[in-house]
């Protein structure tokens, strides 16, 4: 029972925090603050996805908000990317890998060492961890496509060709070493989002003439239905999955405006949430308290918290270095 209740009260919280952010603030369609905003509508999905798997045994039947919420990040980080690109042009290259290892690498390694000392590892063992990063799947995906469309650029090569053409070679290297399914069934969603940012004026020209027609979008709705239950050849059926999903918010966030100030605060920190969540998860679970609805306020609550300190720490001590440089 307790899990029904839960799924029923996190539905209803999601279904009405979603709708009642709309048309609150006028912001432009797939500004900073409103891909930040669907940042932190794609980390709640994670982090039910994760919940869920651990105490509510019916939902791994169809264990699909996850790879929804992935598809999200990287959707938007292929975006983000190309925008920063074409905006920077030819300097858009300048602290490119420098930015990505202070957002990712190093609030990872603080997160390994710190809980790998919690939980009694050695010195060496958070070392490992840290090192062989490509063993967290998420990580390796993100990094591979930042490289592939680094190296693209900088050689003038088709961006959005190569990306597709190392995602569909990733794939198959995937599967042929018997990867888990989660590593590669949102592999082209960076591509596809880099591909938006290109072609970004004639996709809102699509999508405003099929906003005359919402038998399409109530059709599209059905279709991802059907493709995320279904588990026969499941890296087809996940990947067009991920891309209806990611049509739909598409379509849903340019006729409607989506915007939370909440959400917004939660795709900030996005990136150490996902880092922590699992891990804080476990803790409160077997720490704490057993009951489902507590276990899940408590374990969003404290993950929250600590990923703003670890964001906001990191991000002081980057300034303090920075003014200590100006100073020399």
């Amino acid at each position: 029972m307790s899990d029904i209740v839960l799924v029923l009260g996190i539905t209803f919280f999601l279904i009405c925090s979603i709708r009642f952010s709309c048309n609150k603030k006028e912001v432009l369609f797939f500004s900073v603050e409103q891909t930040t905003a669907l940042k932190g509508v794609a980390i709640l999905l994670v982090y039910i996805h994760h919940f869920a798997q651990i105490k509510c045994a019916f939902y791994n039947n169809h264990t699909f908000l996850g790879f929804l919420g992935v598809s999200v990040f990287l959707f938007i980080s292929g975006y983000a990317t190309m925008v920063q690109a074409k905006k920077k042009q030819d300097g858009w290259k300048k602290n490119y890998w420098r930015k990505k290892i202070q957002r990712l690498i190093i609030p990872r390694v603080i997160v390994v060492f710190v809980f790998g000392y919690l939980a009694g590892r050695t010195l060496l063992q958070g070392l490992v961890e840290s090192t062989f990063f490509w063993q967290d799947w998420f990580l390796a995906a993100i990094i591979f496509n930042y490289a592939v469309f680094y190296i693209a650029l900088t050689l003038k090569k088709p961006v959005v060709k190569v990306l597709f053409i190392c995602e569909a070679v990733f794939v198959v290297c995937c599967i042929a070493s018997n990867q888990l399914i989660m590593w590669y069934n949102t592999a082209f969603m960076f591509a596809f989002g880099v591909l938006f940012a290109m072609h970004k004026e004639k996709v809102l020209e699509v999508i405003s003439k099929l906003l005359y027609h919402r038998k399409l979008a109530v059709l599209l709705l059905i279709v991802l239905i059907f493709c995320s239950m279904m588990r026969y050849q499941r890296f087809i059926f996940d990947t067009l999955t991920g891309i209806l999903f990611v049509m739909l918010v598409i379509l849903y966030t340019y006729e409607n405006s989506f915007f939370s100030k909440f959400y917004e605060n939660v795709g900030r920190f996005s990136w150490e949430f996902y880092l922590v969540h699992s891990r804080i998860i476990g803790i409160v679970l077997n720490r704490f308290t057993n009951n489902n609805l507590l276990a899940f306020i408590e374990s969003a609550i404290i993950s929250l918290g600590i990923a703003v300190v670890l964001n906001k720490t990191l991000e002081a001590f980057y300034s303090l270095i920075s003014k200590f440089k100006l100073s020399r």
